[in-house]
């Protein structure tokens, strides 16, 4: 059990820094400046973490 948690936070934070680099892509392409109101997308989706 105690391995199979490990496995799951991986494959979590996998998925998630996946789907934050998506987002780092359609900010790119969307070409918008980084003003605190652009950003914040950024910052909502960014929740790749060490725990």
């Amino acid at each position: 059990l105690q391995n199979n948690n490990i496995t799951n936070h991986g494959a979590n934070l996998l998925a998630e820094a996946l789907d934050d680099n998506i987002n780092l892509q359609e900010i790119c392409l969307q070409g918008n400046p980084l003003t605190p109101g652009d950003n914040e997308p950024f910052q909502r989706n960014s929740r790749l973490r060490i725990v």
